[in-house]
């Protein structure tokens, strides 16, 4: 686990229990909530950096289970998209769209407090990338293609939940991504980075 990882995970529980439980609020046991969130995805990578790939979109589903009051787990699935552009003096030009869904588990420690819900916690996934390319060479003319890779990744995150109703809630998230290297067109391409997502959920 990257250094990033451990150092959110062991605040998360510092955090958690260093507060005094009667400020918590009571979320019962095996209560669930499906979330959506939708953001941007910040590819950090020097892999995706030195190829000029932009801030891309970033959305996610979730299905989520309180394991008590304090910890909730959560399995989803998702989709982020970046893309680059690549031109020179000689007429080269090249476009790339670099596309992801993940699959994910993902556990969180929770501080709920009156109407509001802070979390922080971590996770891993199966990120399925795949990268189409089309361009012009002066040379050989007009060229396209595609290719994918199926790889595995960690995360951490930290949010906040804000209660509109007693079922309904709306909130803010930050992920951090790490991968292992997919091999697209024969390069080792990393797919760190960050996410800033919204979140609009309902518990049930």
């Amino acid at each position: 686990m990257k250094r990033p990882a451990i150092i959110v995970l062991l605040l998360a529980a510092i955090f958690i229990l260093s507060v005094p439980t009667a400020s918590f609020a009571e979320h019962k046991k095996g209560e669930g909530y499906i979330a959506v969130k939708g953001g941007a995805y910040f590819p950090t990578s020097e892999d995706l950096d030195n190829a000029d790939f932009d801030t891309g979109f970033n959305g996610e589903v979730v299905l989520g289970m309180y394991y008590n009051k304090n910890l909730a787990l959560e399995f989803g699935g998702g989709y982020f998209q970046t893309d680059a552009s690549v031109s020179d003096a000689t007429g080269f030009h090249e476009e790339d769209d670099l596309k992801v869904v993940p699959v994910v588990v993902n556990i969180k420690a929770v501080l709920p407090i009156q109407y509001v819900e802070l979390y922080a916690g971590g996770g891993f996934g199966v990120y399925v990338g795949d990268i189409e390319a089309d361009g012009f060479d002066p040379v050989v003319g007009n060229f396209s293609g595609d290719d994918d890779d199926t790889i595995f990744g960690g995360h951490v995150l930290v949010g906040a939940n804000i209660d509109i109703t007693k079922h309904v809630f709306i909130g803010v998230e930050g992920k951090y991504i790490f991968t292992s290297n997919a091999r697209l067109f024969g390069s080792k391409i990393n797919l760190d980075g960050f996410t800033a997502t919204g979140v609009l959920g309902v518990r049930f």
